[in-house]
């Protein structure tokens, strides 16, 4: 694999401990931690473009679902992974949430520690 392939899964990596980091410090409970998988990751997971191609949906849903970042990662590593190149776009977007997501999940270990 390729420089790009794995700039992808470490922005991805990157991008998901942050999220997993900020969400820890706001779930009060088990059951608040399930609610977050199942309304946040798991649609995530289902219309992101890992399983199935965004191009098949209907226009107004690939719209939305190109916002999510797991989009942009996924079609960077398969994209890399085959020995094409996804564009900049991808890896712009995932580090720009990446940033944001990392800084969020600064600010919620700050107030979880005071």
């Amino acid at each position: 694999y390729n420089p790009l392939f794995w700039l992808a899964v470490g922005l991805n990596s990157f991008l998901f401990a942050s999220l997993a980091v900020g969400l820890a410090m706001l779930v009060k409970s088990h059951a608040d931690q399930s609610l977050l998988t199942s309304f946040v990751i798991t649609p995530m997971a289902f219309l992101g473009g890992t399983f199935f191609p965004v191009d098949r949906l209907p226009v107004w849903a690939a719209k939305i679902i190109f916002l999510l970042p797991l989009t942009h990662a996924s079609k960077a590593i398969r994209q890399t992974a085959f020995g094409a190149s996804p564009g900049c776009f991808s890896y712009l977007l995932l580090t720009a949430i990446g940033i944001i997501l990392f800084l969020l999940a600064l600010k919620c270990v700050g107030q979880a520690r005071d």
